[in-house]
């Protein structure tokens, strides 16, 4: 039978000195002689047929299920051709795992299996019909992140929204003692980036700028703006006093806002870091994800091996005909092994 189109070219095939071995949880194996004219042997479209890994032989025994086997190998002696072939669930050895990385905290060992196959006969030319038996181990593979190091990380995340909005908040508030004080200086005439003075005596040094802008007063109210000359600080007109002023008591106001919204980002920036600080406690519950990947993963026929020694479980191969000409193959499973009575199972 030619691979992975499964035409057949030979029906009875006179395999000499044939062995053939069905082991548990590994597979077959075929073994024997043909004569060398063999090695000849053509598919309908003048192909040669006998193939390393582009053929299969189908061994039976009366009263037995069929063994089937991929041939792996080939070789002469004298007139004969020695021929070798491997059961199906040969084909994952040396296979590398490609595609998307398979990454779970908690899978089933047997639905590794499963991804396995699923992912190995999705290739092209790869299909040979395999379907993995049902059942399962109740164990589990991967670590899946502790509850509270996921309470703290959703914590963290929460403390981080709230953050970022008192920063914004502290931000804008800035924005806004800025604008006052900008507008507070415009209504006297005054360029943005001076100073506002309020006190009773005129500011004297370097305060004495023609960029400043003196209130006349104390907490208790103001009694005239001045702004400098150069010389001397002089009077605003009671029409720009009245603005300014205005201005002036809502920068006021609005210092006080942002010292509020400033503590506020303060508190929240320790309770962040707080929360910072117990996900990173907590650092011993991350999650340690089972996972398959192209880039560690080059023996799917090893990772198999392993998961059944481990877990453990068995299998073996089980191929059918499906009428005359078909056949359908079968990894059976048995967990933990092949006539175990599993009492967690009643």
């Amino acid at each position: 039978m030619t691979l992975p189109d499964r035409v057949w070219v030979d029906r009875d095939l006179p395999l000499q000195d044939a062995k053939v071995i069905t082991p548990l949880s590994g597979p077959a194996s075929i073994s024997g002689q043909l004569p060398l004219g063999y090695r000849g042997i053509e598919t309908p479209d003048r192909k040669r047929a006998l193939v390393e890994w582009g053929s299969a032989i189908v061994a039976e025994q009366e009263g037995r299920d069929p063994v089937f086997g991929i041939v792996d190998e080939l070789s002469t002696d004298g007139d004969w051709l020695n021929v070798g072939a491997g059961g199906f669930t040969s084909y994952p050895q040396g296979m590398p795992w490609t595609g998307p990385q398979l990454s779970s905290t908690k899978i089933d060992p047997l639905d590794v299996v499963r991804a396995i196959w699923d992912r190995l006969q999705s290739y092209e030319s790869g299909d040979l019909g395999v379907v993995v038996g049902e059942g399962r181990s109740l164990k589990y593979l991967g670590k899946p992140e502790g509850k509270e190091l996921t309470a703290a990380k959703r914590f963290q995340a929460y403390m981080q929204e709230q953050l970022d909005y008192t920063k914004e908040q502290a931000e804008g508030d800035a924005q806004l003692v800025e604008q006052y004080a900008t507008k507070a200086l415009a209504a006297a005439g005054l360029p943005k980036g001076g100073l506002l003075i309020r006190q009773q005596s005129a500011p004297t040094g370097d305060k004495r700028s023609k960029r400043n802008l003196w209130f006349k007063g104390n907490a208790d109210g103001l009694l005239g703006g001045y702004t400098w000359n150069g010389k001397k600080w002089v009077e605003l007109s009671t029409a720009k006093f009245n603005a300014a002023s205005d201005w002036f008591f809502e920068w006021l106001d609005q210092k006080e806002v942002l010292k509020d919204s400033k503590a506020m980002y303060s508190k929240t920036k320790t309770e962040f870091n707080d929360a910072k600080s117990k996900v990173n406690d907590l650092s011993d519950q991350k999650a340690d994800p089972y996972q398959l990947n192209w880039w560690e993963t080059h023996d799917l026929g090893s990772v198999i091996s392993d998961l059944a020694r481990e877990t453990p479980f068995e299998f073996r191969e089980e191929t059918k005909w499906v009428g005359d000409d078909a056949l359908s193959h079968r990894i059976v499973l048995g967990v933990p092994e092949f006539g175990v009575r599993r009492e967690d199972l009643r």
